[in-house]
């Protein structure tokens, strides 16, 4: 996940919002799906909640738009905020979160990220 401050270090801003979807949307897709969700879906073995991939599609999407503009604030160059990047991005995010299983969504979940934000970065 650090791989893309070695290319550049103004792209900090990329592991930042790698980092959202980890701590904050799965979290709260934890704490929510837990506690008010009845109906659970199951993919490759692994159970999860509908409200829970709600919240941390909600929590991902509104976190990073605010790391973006904290970001921009402090003088990193970044892309124009553009809140559909965001949205898919936080959307796959939540996919890769779906369909990973044993725990390995703490490494899958930053790496799909860091990846797909790297892309806006560099090519779009």
């Amino acid at each position: 996940m650090i791989y893309p401050i070695l290319i550049d270090p103004n792209l900090l801003w990329i592991v930042a919002l790698a980092i959202v979807p980890l701590v904050y949307g799965d979290g709260f897709a934890a704490l929510v799906g837990g506690k008010w969700d009845k109906i659970k879906y199951h993919i490759f073995g692994g159970e999860k909640t509908i409200t829970g991939s709600l919240a941390m599609l909600a929590v991902t999407a509104v976190l990073s738009v605010f790391v973006w503009v904290f970001y921009g604030a402090m003088g990193y160059t970044l892309p124009e905020l553009n809140l559909w990047y965001i949205l898919i991005i936080s959307a796959l995010a939540t996919v890769a979160e779906a369909i990973s299983y044993g725990g390995i969504d703490n490494l899958t979940v930053p790496s799909v990220t860091s990846i797909l934000y790297f892309l806006v970065a560099t090519v779009l």
